[in-house]
């Protein structure tokens, strides 16, 4: 299996709900734009709880380096207002394996499915 699926978390900072919503938007609006391997990305905020959690499917490793590139200037502006975690699925190239590294996030390979 190519795909990648991954599971990104964010936990809001309190006085920045309006800023990270800001960015998400923008983070949407360039993976639109720019990038044919995105085949899920989908952003879910409570706002309550001041959580968010995205849903992303990539055709494949390249997809996925080809997103970070693409978004790494917004990524990296919702990373100051929030606490990120993420979990990574699926069989990852060396190449995202080692990038995914130095976000502290080790892939999960995948075993079998329908």
């Amino acid at each position: 299996m190519k795909k990648i699926h991954i599971i990104a978390r964010f936990k809001i900072n309190g006085d920045k709900l309006n800023d990270f919503k800001a960015g998400s938007e923008k983070c949407v609006s360039l993976v639109k734009k720019n990038e044919h391997g995105a085949l899920l990305y989908d952003w879910f905020i409570d706002e309550a709880n001041l959580d968010c959690t995205v849903i992303e499917t990539y055709q494949d490793s390249v997809a996925v380096l080809a997103h970070v590139g693409n978004v790494n200037e917004e990524l990296s502006k919702l990373m100051e207002i929030s606490t990120f975690s993420g979990e990574v699925f699926g069989n990852a190239s060396p190449e995202l394996t080692s990038a995914l590294k130095d976000m502290g996030i080790g892939p999960v390979p995948y075993v079998n499915g329908i």
